[in-house]
């Protein structure tokens, strides 16, 4: 779908849902959305505000509490 419309911001944003979501590929989830931008933004209209980044970071702090729900499974194994 992104290779079809490469400026259709919703599909970026379900790729990156699925990844982080689902396949919880948290460094392809936040390179689908860095190629978004990269794509999109020849003119320089998606800056620091847009919505992009604040899944961004979303992405990160999922990617957060998953390495701390391994770290607490981890220990109670022990």
């Amino acid at each position: 779908v992104i290779t079809a419309d490469p400026r259709d911001q919703q599909s970026y944003f379900n790729a990156a849902t699925l990844y982080e979501k689902y396949i919880k590929d948290y460094k392809k989830a936040e390179k689908v959305l860095q190629d978004f931008v990269a794509k999109n933004n020849d003119k320089g209209q998606i800056g620091p505000s847009h919505e992009v980044y604040a899944r961004i970071e979303r992405i990160k702090e999922s990617q957060k509490a998953e390495e701390a729900r391994q770290a607490e499974e981890a220990r109670k194994k022990k």
